[in-house]
């Protein structure tokens, strides 16, 4: 990707235009599976900080304030340069009730934004950071990574059957259907695309800004397609071929109003990856909680047979001081 310099002052409109035109840029140049590659690194954060990111440090691959990585005990190098990323400013509303009581709300309207610092894992040092997801997640915690991403989707019931297709998505009857004999890859590859499928198309659009099918026909297959490639990704897994329209037939207008259907990629393929860290995160702490059960219990167990060896030699003794003692009357 392009490489664009960005001084060391500068103001929060200035980065969303750079943030923008790099999007345009890319997206016109042929980087969209590019874009949605980087969002199995990079997917906490917007669009528009993604491309900040990728534009500052293209190598990045897991970032944070320095807060968050001193939370993690890691500390950033000395002489490290920040990234400069945009943090929204949400609109707020101060209400005062019959009883003088004022209160304070924040809608999810942006007003402007600030501009932060974060730093790539590349520019810290410390504990080494912890991996829920690794390569080795699929082959030793199946069961409970199916289960997670099965979680995701709510109201939804899961078969295998003799089907054609290695999945199948029924929205009215709300089931997934996967082709039974799958193996473990082939079976997590189906379940994540027919799990994307039914969260973009019951996903909420009242307020969407982005492009919907009357203006891009196959606009849900493309959203499905990136989602999956992204979790899959994630996890281990080939994403498969990442469907795409063809840019270069779009206005600049159209491909910044798709910026809207990425953000659906983004936030989808966060909530299935989450899901899926939370419930490694869970079973881990639950494991750690078993283990100091485990090792209370076996403490107890060992009190009381060290009391219990002490009891019997004490009891002996006591036995033959007195058998002693009679001997010697």
């Amino acid at each position: 990707m392009e490489n664009t310099n960005i001084p060391p002052k500068h103001s929060a409109e200035n980065m969303v235009t750079l943030a923008d035109n790099a999007y345009l840029s890319l997206m016109k140049t042929g980087h969209y599976q590019d874009i949605v590659k980087g969002m199995a690194n990079l997917g906490d954060y917007s669009l528009r900080n993604q491309m900040l990111i990728q534009q500052q440090r293209p190598d990045a691959t897991k970032v944070n304030n320095m807060n968050g990585w001193n939370f993690r005990k890691r500390h950033i190098v000395k002489g490290s340069e920040s990234i400069k990323i945009l943090a929204p400013v949400f609109d707020k509303t101060v209400t005062t009730d019959a009883a003088g009581n004022i209160a304070e709300k924040t809608s999810d309207y942006v007003t402007g934004y600030n501009v932060n610092s974060v730093f790539d894992i590349s520019q810290t040092e410390g504990e080494p950071l912890r991996e829920w997801i690794t390569g080795k997640t699929l082959a030793e915690q199946y069961a409970l990574v199916e289960a997670a991403l099965k979680d995701t989707l709510n109201g939804y019931t899961f078969a295998e059957g003799n089907i054609e297709a290695d999945g199948m998505l029924d929205t009215r009857k709300r089931t997934i259907t996967l082709k039974s004999g799958l193996d473990n890859d082939a079976k997590i590859n189906a379940l994540i695309r027919q799990i994307a499928a039914a969260l973009v198309v019951g996903r909420n659009r009242d307020r969407f800004q982005g492009l919907r099918a009357e203006q891009l026909p196959n606009i849900t297959a493309v959203e499905t397609s990136a989602i999956a490639s992204v979790v899959a990704r994630k996890l281990g897994l080939d994403g498969g071929k990442i469907a795409a329209p063809d840019f270069s037939k779009m206005s600049d207008e159209d491909i910044q109003k798709f910026s809207a259907n990425v953000g659906v990629v983004r936030s989808i393929s966060q909530l299935m990856i989450k899901g899926v860290e939370n419930a490694l995160s869970a079973d881990a702490a639950e494991k750690k909680l078993a283990a100091i059960q485990v090792s209370e219990a076996a403490k107890e167990e060992y009190k009381a047979a060290v009391t219990a060896i002490t009891t019997r030699t004490t009891t002996r003794t006591t036995e033959r001081s007195r058998t002693r003692v009679q001997a010697e009357m």
